[in-house]
């Protein structure tokens, strides 16, 4: 089960050096399950370090500022179960420990296993055209995958958290244990150096906060204190400041004369006296001070690069010279939703202090509805019957044609039912800047594509190469290789922005809409799929094209963007989701 979390985690989670800190909640789990099952003795001091330790792991990620829910839930479930994992395996060892050595050959029964169904999948007749199209762009991190999936189902265990040595079916000596702790310390920190340094250099970078490298360094303290104290205890020949040397056992019958308790000393395992040390002081000061080496030289780069923001914002085409009579304007593309909904709508817009004296204009496509009786109940400000056809996307174009020589400063281009209420309204109190915002997604934010083959993970395509052909129309010039995808339909937008681009592009992308011939309802475009005019396919890119045709697909918001669950970023400004005009 922690095998298969983690695969998630890895697939979800957007910001990967996060992710590998959060291995510290592996750590929690595996020490507060050693203290139930009694494998710790409980004593204050172990209390506190898991209080502490529980208290860091859980700033790490609440400070996370691209938290969503499949990436969240993957993540905890795989930390907790791969604690577990490494709690119980302990135990076992100690109850059961001449059975373990089963679990090998298990293993390699496991891995055979995996390897026989992938080669059946890939030789047999299945359909998997699309996902070996989305594999093959993710192949080295689908072989990193399939590497340590291997590894751990050999190993019976993660990487981070190796069985421990036994040698003829004895427990490992305390110094042993305390050491392979430190040394899964030392990988943990090495691991979330290198990911952090690899992740920060591409096209949407990661970014950890000074509050997360802090909690972090304060969990990695937590982890290894104690570790560091049982090295410290089985050491022989270990100098106290007096200059007075004790043996490991005699260190432990002077703290428990002076009334220490000295049981939190013992292995973890549940070793039931303090052994001597197999490794000679001198061969652990050498490879402790080559580990904390090489965790310099990989911790420096990696935060010079987290914490370096090159600002590089693209050129955009305005309509600087346009003069609009109307301040804000909310534009929603109705169907049949519940009138009163959308009164609550325009009720909670209008509650708002930069929006109190907005005009609202509902556009309703259903043929069936009544206009003043919508009218009389929204208290919006104009209603406008449309025929079904296009959803969205063509109504917001409509407007923008229709309404060109008397747009608002700023619309906000909304759906009947507002997607994520809860976040919207926080993303739209948090980052709307009047009189200053040029375009502020209200969606999902921070996907990014290679504009020439546009995709995602949602098996959406742009096969018509809608992409690169309205960025070369805006600007033929620019060297723009990536878009930022929109999602949800809801969003805001200057009239600067709007009208900045050739009017033929709004005309072209409608006309694809509303004939029933053009390109957008025919094959090969369609490729067998379904599509009707009132809910064309088409619908789907344009969705997805808004940050495009407005010239907002900046990488500078792609990753300062905070998700709608996290909501702000530590560090982040009102600018970090949006492009200003100016």
């Amino acid at each position: 089960m922690a095998m298969f979390c983690a695969i998630q985690a890895v697939l979800h989670f957007s910001n990967l050096p996060v992710l590998v800190m959060l291995t510290t909640i592996a750590f929690f789990a595996e020490g507060a399950l050693h203290v139930i099952a009694k494998l710790t003795p409980l004593s204050r001091m172990e209390i506190v370090r898991l209080i502490l330790l529980g208290l860091a792991c859980a700033g790490i990620l609440s400070a996370d500022h691209r938290l969503g829910v499949p990436g969240l839930v993957s993540s905890i479930l795989a930390m907790l179960f791969t604690g577990a994992a490494s709690a119980l395996r302990k135990l076992t060892n100690k109850h059961f420990s001449s059975h373990t050595a089963k679990f090998t050959a298990e293993s390699k029964w496991l891995v055979i296993m995996g390897n026989v169904v992938a080669i059946a999948w890939l030789l047999g007749p299945f359909n998997k055209e699309r996902t070996l199209q989305i594999d093959t762009q993710h192949a080295p991190l689908l072989a990193l995958n399939a590497f340590s999936t291997a590894a751990a189902a050999l190993l019976g265990t993660s990487i981070f958290f190796p069985r421990d040595t036994q040698y003829n079916d004895q427990q490992p000596r305390i110094v042993d244990a305390s050491l392979q702790t430190i040394s899964n310390v030392m990988m943990l920190m090495i691991t979330t150096a290198i990911t952090g340094c690899y992740s920060v250099l591409v096209v949407r970078r990661s970014y950890t906060s000074w509050y997360q490298v802090w909690c972090f360094l304060f969990a990695i303290v937590c982890v290894g204190s104690r570790a560091i104290e049982g090295v410290y205890l089985a050491t022989p020949g270990r100098r106290s400041n007096g200059g007075v040397r004790y043996q490991p056992l005699e260190r432990a019958q002077s703290l428990a004369h002076d009334g220490l308790d000295t049981s939190s000393f013992v292995d973890e395992a549940g070793i039931e006296s303090l052994e001597t040390s197999s490794v000679s002081p001198w061969r652990l000061r050498i490879s402790t001070s080559l580990a904390g080496f090489i965790v310099g030289i990989l911790w420096v780069p990696y935060l010079y690069l987290n914490f370096r923001h090159d600002v590089v914002r693209n050129d955009v085409m305005v309509d600087s010279q346009y003069q609009p009579i109307i301040s804000r304007e909310v534009v929603i593309s109705m169907y049949n939703e519940p009138t009163d909904d959308v009164a609550q709508l325009i009720r909670n817009l209008r509650n708002m202090t930069q929006l109190s004296s907005t005009r609202v204009t509902i556009y309703i496509k259903d043929n069936d509805a009544d206009a003043e009786q919508v009218k009389q109940q929204t208290k919006a400000d104009d209603v406008v019957m449309l025929p079904n056809i296009g959803r969205e996307g063509e109504t917001y174009i409509n407007h923008m044609l229709t309404r060109w020589d008397s747009l608002a400063a700023e619309t906000i281009f909304l759906q009947a039912h507002i997607h994520n209420p809860r976040e919207f309204y926080a993303r739209l109190n948090r980052f709307y800047q009047p009189s200053r915002t040029g375009f502020l997604s209200l969606g999902w934010s921070g996907v990014v594509c290679d504009i020439e083959d546009c995709s995602d993970e949602y098996f959406w395509r742009d096969e018509a190469h809608i992409f690169p052909e309205i960025q070369a129309r805006i600007n033929n010039s620019a060297t723009q290789s990536n878009a930022l995808l929109n999602y949800k339909g809801q969003f805001i937008v200057s009239a600067a922005r709007i009208r900045g681009i050739d009017k033929n592009i709004y005309d072209d992308l409608r006309e694809a809409f509303v004939d029933e011939e053009s390109w957008a309802h025919q094959e090969p475009y369609l490729q067998g799929r379904e599509d009707s005019m009132s809910q064309p396919l088409f619908g789907y890119t344009m969705e997805r094209i808004w940050n495009v045709l407005f010239q907002c697909s900046d990488m500078q918001v792609a990753w300062k963007c905070p998700s709608l669950i996290s909501g702000w970023r530590f560090g982040g400004d009102v600018g970090d989701c949006q492009c200003f005009d100016s």
